[in-house]
């Protein structure tokens, strides 16, 4: 069996470092921490959470409300970022 190659030719990530590749590489480069304390009210435990900004303001299209949860807005957002959706 021979092994198959993978090329991947664009790529985009939304993290709790940011939005988009620009801005998790600069976290990186700079070494800022996606961390912070706990501020998800659902879940008021004393801890450290890497929270996506502005994750709770995505909306999903109005043909796909039935699928609407924190991963599928996730999805959405990064689809969104580098030019990655076109």
């Amino acid at each position: 069996m021979s092994a198959a190659t993978l090329i991947i030719s664009h790529y985009t990530l939304s993290n709790a470092l940011g939005h988009g590749c620009a801005a998790s590489w600069q976290a990186l480069r700079t070494g800022r921490s996606g961390l912070r304390e706990n501020d998800y009210a659902p879940a008021p435990l004393a801890t450290w959470i890497g929270r996506v900004e502005g994750l709770e303001t995505v909306r999903l299209p109005s043909t796909l409300a039935d699928y609407d949860c924190r991963n599928n807005r996730l999805a959405l957002l990064t689809l969104e970022q580098d030019g990655f959706a076109q």
